[in-house]
């Protein structure tokens, strides 16, 4: 969670030196709200239900520690479909939100469609790449995540051969995933194979549990509903 903590104080201090002519500094604790360079900044976090998938919950939670310590004025947007996505992101940006973070690969397209027709509101996506060039796209680097993966199970399982792998699109924005893993598990593991299924969803790990459990003993669930998800 500090991660994406520092990634909003990164947004933040952006958009008060950019969008409001201010030092970028963060208020003292003697300041009044008067006095806060940020009381009057509207924040706006989009992403998809929070429930419990950890990525979200996580950047929920950093978002508010972070407002609550510089005193904006944080608002958290919750999605359930494509529309919500669209729909909210331009209520936000009606209503003269500063700044719209977006959460996941849902935001990228709504937003780079809104974009341009809001100048006067700042946007950026975490965790994906908006094709809006306005827009403040930050994304981690999967595959070195994924093969620092790869080399825990590895190491926790050096008895194994065979591991299992569940992705949601047999795709190439997945390959990153399955590239890392595969390449982390085989620096510890050398002659390691895999066995590839993929579920057609984003939402729903729907795949035979039993071709794994007859097959393997480990399979890892990357990006399908909620990231990291792992089956024995």
């Amino acid at each position: 969670m500090k991660r994406l903590f520092a990634v909003f104080l990164m947004l933040l201090l952006l958009l008060t030196m950019t969008a409001c002519g201010g030092t970028g500094e963060p208020a003292s604790e003697t300041e009044t709200a008067d006095d806060n360079p940020y009381a009057d900044i509207k924040i706006a976090l989009v992403s998809q239900t929070i429930g419990t998938e950890q990525f979200i919950l996580q950047a929920y939670n950093a978002f508010m520690e972070a407002a609550e310590k510089y005193g904006f004025q944080a608002i958290s947007i919750e999605c359930s479909d494509t529309a919500d996505w669209s729909e909210k992101t331009r209520a936000a940006c009606v209503e003269g939100y500063d700044l719209i973070i977006g959460i996941g690969w849902y935001a990228a397209e709504p937003f780079s469609a809104l974009a341009d027709e809001f100048p006067d509101t700042e946007f950026a996506v975490i965790d994906t790449i908006a094709s809006n060039e306005r827009i403040k796209s930050i994304a981690f680097n999967t595959a070195d995540g994924c093969y620092v993966y790869g080399v825990m199970i590895g190491t926790a399982f050096p008895e194994e051969k065979l591991f299992g792998c569940v992705n949601n699109f047999q795709q190439q924005s997945n390959f990153e995933y399955r590239y890392g893993f595969m390449e982390g598990v085989k620096s510890v593991i050398p002659d390691a194979e895999f066995i590839h299924n993929f579920t057609n969803s984003y939402d729903e790990s729907i795949f035979d549990h039993k071709l794994f459990r007859n097959t393997v003993r480990f399979c890892w669930v990357p990006a399908v509903n909620g990231f990291g998800e792992v089956i024995y």
